[in-house]
C-alpha cells in the first residue's frame, strides 16, 4: 500500500524535507506558488513525484508551463482536474502520455457527496477523457455519505480508482479506500501541513496499518456461559450506595465498566468487600453522599472519575445534580473523553440543575462540571438518543421532594428503562409508571413530608434501602456466542462448525428486562433452531441456510454489530435498522461496522437508518477475506466490535489479525478464553 505525501511548503528546501522517505509525492504546485523552474527543481529530487494544480481558467497557462517542467524533470504522474477546459486537458493528457508519465483525472466535490448514481457517471467520465487513474473526491456530513463515495469500489477496477470523502465525517474513508484496492491514497507529512480537510497524517495511517495481533479464535466451545449483566450491576452498585446499610450482589462479574462503579462507591465511603462472584456493599445513604460532594473549598472543585463508562457517567450526573449545591466534575479516560455526552447535558439543562457545563467540542464531553439543585418539579425530556441519563433521572427522582415527577418523550430502549425499574424496586424504591403514546412518566412514591433538606425526602437514604440482589446473566456478552452458533449450524463454512447434538448456551435468564434478550427472537426469526432445554439452558441445533435479517434494533443498539455479523451469513439481502443509536457510543460504530466489514470484502451499505448486507451464502454469494495489504482490523477501541470481529473470524476463510484486543477488558475480560476447549464454560 502506498502512501502519496501531499507537500505544499512554499520553499524548495521545505519541499525536499517532507519528501525525504517518502515513496510517493504530490507537489501541490499551485499551493506552493512555484514557477517552472522551482517544480523541475523539486520534482529531479524525487522518482516518484505527481504533479498537481488546481486550476482556473486564468491560470491555464501557468500550470501547462509547470507541468511540462515537471515532466521535463521525470515526474511519473500529472492531475489534471476533470472541469478544465478540453484543449488544455487533451494538451497534458498527451504531454504526459509522451513523456511516459500517466494522467490522474479529478473531481472534487468541497462541500457535498452527490448521489450514488450521479458519482458514477462522474467516474465513468473521468475514464472516458482519457484517466489512468480516476480520482473522485466528496465531502461528508455523515457516515453514510462516505459509504456512498466507498461504493464506487463495488463498480470499478480498484487499482484503476482513488475515491474517498473529505471532512472529519470522511476521514475513515481514506484508510479504506486503500483496504478496498485503491492505488495510493494521500497523507500529510505533518499534521498542520495538510493540504485537505480531514487528510491524515502519514504516521497515524501507518500506525492504523501495521502492528495487527492474531485473534482468530481456534473452535467453537461445544458449551459457553457468559458473566452477568454490567448494565445491571451498575445500577446495582449506585442503589446500593444510596442505601444506608448491607447490601449483597450475587453473581456480580468483574469488568472495567463495573470496577469503575465500585471505586465510585468507595469516593463516597462506601465499604466493598467481593468474594468470589458476592459483592458486600455497605452503603452510606444519600445525605452522606451529599455531605462528601458538598464539602470541599470553591478553590478544589472534586472530580468522580467513571473510567470508560458512559452508563456510568450517564447514571451519575442527575445523582450528583440532585445532592450537590457547589461544583463537582464528572470526567472519565479512554474512549469515554470522545464520546459526545450532548443529550444527557441538554436533559439535565431541562431539568433546570442551577450549572451543567462540558468540556471539550461544543462543551459536549467529560469532564462536565455539575451543580445542583435539581430546580424542576416536573422534569420533561426527550428520550429518542439515550436512555441512560433517563435511568440517572430515575434513580435521582426519590431524592427530590415529593410530587416530583419526569417525564420521557420519545422513549428508547425501554427495555432498560424496564431494568432500571427493576433494581430501583429491589432496593426499595419502585417508581410509579404511567404510559401515553409517545411518553412515559414516572414519579416516586409519597414518603411523609419534605425533609428540611432541599432536595431529600424524609428518608436520609432516599428511600433507598440496603438489599440482596442477584444478577442475571448479560444478554449482551450472550449474543456474541448465541451468533456463532447460529452461523455454524446453519452449515457456513462448508458445515465444518456444525454438530449434531448442538451448542448450549447457558444459564441465560428468559423473558428478561434486558434488551439484547432480542437476540434469540431474531436468530429464530432468520431460521435458526433453538431450543430452550428443561435446565433453561438454550441448544442451538443444525438448520437450514439462515434467512435475511429484517429488524429495527434501535431499542437494542449494542446488538447491531453482532446482528450485521449473522447477515454476512444470509441468503439474501438483510436490513438492520438504528443506526441514530450508533455515533455516540464507544466508538462511531456505524463507521466501524461499515469500515471493518468492508474492509473484509463485505457487501454492506447504509440506507437511511439501516444497514443493507448482502449475504455470503446462496445465488451471488461472495467470499471474505482478509484486508488487502495484510492490514490489521481496527478495533476502534471498542469492545463489542473487538468481539463481532473475533465471531467474523471464525468463518471467513482468512487469516486475520486486529491492532488490539484490550478492549473486551470493559465488559467481557474473560472473552476470549471462552475458546479455549471445546468444552468451555
Amino acid at each position: 500500500m502506498i502512501f502519496c505525501i501531499s507537500i505544499s511548503n512554499r520553499s524548495i528546501e521545505g519541499c525536499l524535507r517532507q519528501m525525504e522517505g517518502a515513496e510517493m509525492v504530490e507537489l501541490r504546485a499551485d499551493l506552493a506558488g512555484f514557477g517552472p523552474e522551482q517544480v523541475a527543481a523539486v520534482v529531479a529530487k524525487h522518482p516518484n513525484v505527481m504533479l498537481t494544480w488546481h486550476t482556473t481558467p486564468e491560470s491555464e497557462p501557468t500550470a501547462e508551463a509547470a507541468i511540462e517542467a515537471a515532466l521535463g524533470a521525470g515526474a511519473r504522474w500529472v492531475d489534471v482536474e476533470i472541469h478544465a477546459s478540453e484543449g488544455y486537458r487533451k494538451r497534458i493528457i498527451e504531454k504526459a502520455h509522451r513523456a511516459g508519465a500517466k494522467v490522474v483525472i479529478s473531481f472534487h466535490d468541497y462541500s457535498a457527496t452527490p448521489t450514488a448514481d450521479q458519482l458514477i457517471a462522474t467516474t465513468e467520465e473521468c475514464f472516458a477523457l482519457g484517466a489512468d487513474v480516476a480520482k473522485v473526491i466528496t465531502t461528508a456530513h455523515s457516515t453514510a455519505e462516505g459509504a456512498t463515495t466507498l461504493a464506487l469500489y463495488d463498480h470499478f477496477e480498484p487499482q484503476r480508482l482513488i475515491a474517498f470523502a473529505m471532512g472529519a465525517e470522511g476521514a475513515f474513508t481514506r484508510r479504506l479506500s486503500l483496504l478496498l484496492g485503491a492505488p495510493w491514497t494521500y497523507v500529510a507529512p505533518r499534521e498542520e501541513h495538510a493540504t485537505a480537510p480531514g487528510q491524515l497524517t502519514a504516521q497515524r495511517l501507518g500506525d492504523m496499518l501495521r502492528g495487527g495481533e492474531e485473534f482468530t479464535p481456534t473452535g467453537l466451545p461445544h458449551r459457553v456461559s457468559v458473566p452477568a449483566t454490567k448494565s445491571a450491576a451498575q445500577r446495582a452498585v449506585v442503589c446500593a450506595m444510596l442505601a444506608e446499610g448491607e447490601s449483597v450482589v450475587e453473581n456480580f462479574a468483574v469488568c472495567g465498566d463495573s470496577l469503575a462503579a465500585l471505586r465510585v462507591a468507595e469516593e463516597m465511603g462506601c465499604e466493598v468487600v467481593q468474594s468470589g462472584d458476592t459483592l458486600q456493599i455497605k452503603g452510606v445513604g444519600a445525605e452522606a453522599i451529599r455531605r462528601i460532594l458538598n464539602n470541599h473549598s470553591d478553590t478544589s472543585i472534586p472530580t468522580i472519575h467513571t473510567g470508560e463508562s458512559g452508563l456510568l457517567t450517564r447514571l451519575l450526573l442527575p445523582l450528583v445534580a440532585a445532592l450537590a449545591t457547589t461544583p463537582v466534575r464528572i470526567g472519565g479516560h479512554g474512549t469515554l473523553t470522545r464520546r459526545n455526552l450532548g443529550e444527557s447535558i441538554e436533559a439535565l439543562r431541562r431539568a433546570e440543575v442551577a450549572e451543567v457545563e462540558g468540556s471539550g467540542e461544543g462543551g459536549l464531553f467529560v469532564p462536565i462540571e455539575v451543580c445542583g439543585p435539581i430546580g424542576a418539579e416536573h422534569i420533561v425530556i426527550d428520550g429518542s438518543r439515550s436512555s441512560q441519563v433517563a435511568s440517572g433521572l430515575m434513580i435521582a427522582l426519590p431524592l427530590l421532594p415529593n410530587g416530583a415527577t419526569l417525564t420521557i418523550e420519545n422513549p428508547t430502549s425501554l427495555p432498560y428503562l424496564h431494568l432500571t425499574e427493576q433494581v430501583m424496586a429491589a432496593f426499595g424504591c419502585p417508581l410509579v409508571r404511567t404510559e401515553g403514546c409517545d411518553h412515559i412518566t414516572y414519579q416516586a412514591p409519597t414518603k411523609g413530608v419534605d425533609c428540611p433538606i432541599k432536595g431529600l425526602n424524609s428518608s436520609t437514604s432516599g428511600g433507598y434501602s440496603p438489599t440482596s440482589i442477584r444478577l442475571e446473566a448479560d444478554w449482551s456478552s450472550a449474543a456474541y456466542f448465541a451468533a456463532a452458533f447460529a452461523v455454524a449450524q446453519s452449515g457456513t463454512a462448508g458445515g465444518r462448525w456444525q454438530r449434531e447434538e448442538g451448542y448450549l448456551l447457558e444459564g441465560m435468564a428468559t423473558h428478561t428486562a434486558q434488551a439484547d434478550e432480542l437476540i434469540v427472537e431474531v436468530l429464530r426469526h432468520c431460521g435458526a433452531h433453538v431450543v430452550e432445554e428443561p435446565s433453561g439452558a438454550l441448544r442451538f441445533m443444525p438448520s437450514s441456510p439462515l434467512r435475511p435479517l429484517e429488524v429495527d434494533a434501535s431499542n437494542s443498539p449494542d446488538l447491531i454489530p453482532t446482528l450485521a455479523v449473522v447477515a454476512l451469513f444470509a441468503e439474501g439481502t438483510s436490513r438492520i435498522g438504528g443506526l441514530h443509536r450508533l455515533a455516540t457510543k464507544e466508538s462511531n460504530r456505524t463507521e466501524a461496522v461499515l469500515g471493518e466489514l468492508k474492509a473484509l470484502g463485505a457487501k454492506i451499505g447504509i440506507e437511511g437508518d439501516q444497514f443493507v448486507v448482502a449475504g455470503s451464502c446462496g445465488t451471488g454469494g461472495y467470499a471474505l477475506h482478509a484486508p488487502i495489504g495484510g492490514a490489521p482490523l481496527h478495533s476502534h477501541a471498542d469492545h463489542r466490535m473487538v468481539m463481532s470481529l473475533a465471531i467474523v473470524s471464525l468463518f471467513a476463510e482468512a487469516h486475520l489479525t486486529i491492532d488490539s484486543t484490550a478492549a473486551v477488558g470493559k465488559s467481557f475480560p474473560s472473552f476470549f478464553s471462552k475458546f479455549q476447549t471445546p468444552d468451555t464454560i
